[in-house]
């Protein structure tokens, strides 16, 4: 991809959202709420330019992404692993944006699926990602088990990868169950996804060289 135009998607969304959240401005009331629970709840009120605040700083956090990747990018150890973060810091901070415009409409939504359903997405395709990785010293599950033997680095990566796609189906159907029940499971869920990986590369290295 020619690197003039590899951020150009995520500019784009930054863009034609800030566009839509700016005339959305215009139309809210004068205080809108600015911090809202897992419940979907509004706890705290503010003024509305409290979003415009936040649209700024988005589209501020993209430009200097832009620029920082532009002129920096002979020091970033690993490349393809910065976007991925700053992409994911951008989009959820899109998300964030709408979730309060939205809240507007409604007395309640659920903030769970919101949230659920966009990370969902992200992980599968984070799970894409790790599936391909290749042997590195920068990214990837690094033990000394993976890193001296190329197969069980592959294998852990694909587990690791399989385990994520599974965790977003769990993460989706939990999202409909109590909220206290849903928050037990993520933290269940999340533990075993990155232990299991660890445990593998380490009896499956075990194995190998007996």
């Amino acid at each position: 991809m020619n690197k003039k135009f590899e951020l150009a998607w995520i500019n784009l969304i930054t863009l034609i959202s800030a566009l839509f959240q700016f005339v959305y401005y215009f139309i809210l009331p004068e205080r809108i709420v600015s911090v809202i629970n897992i419940n979907g709840i509004a706890v705290k009120y503010s003024d509305k330019k409290f979003l415009l605040i936040l649209i700024f700083y988005t589209i501020l956090i993209t430009i200097l992404y832009n620029l920082f990747l532009h002129k920096y990018r002979k020091h970033i150890l690993h490349v393809r692993f910065f976007k991925w973060i700053m992409n994911g810091i951008i989009l959820f901070l899109i998300l964030n944006n709408w979730i309060l415009i939205f809240f507007e409409f409604q007395t309640q939504m659920n903030i769970k699926k919101l949230i659920v359903y966009p990370l969902s997405i992200l992980m599968v395709i984070f799970a894409f990602f790790v599936s391909n990785v290749t042997p590195n010293s920068h990214f990837g599950i690094r033990t000394r088990f993976t890193l001296n033997d190329d197969q069980v680095w592959r294998i852990t990566h694909k587990i690791f990868s399989l385990l994520l796609v599974l965790d977003t189906v769990v993460f989706m159907i939990s999202s409909f169950l109590n909220t206290k029940i849903f928050i037990i499971i993520i933290l269940i869920v999340s533990f075993v996804t990155f232990l299991t990986p660890y445990l593998y590369s380490y009896f499956a290295f075990s194995d190998e060289n007996e």
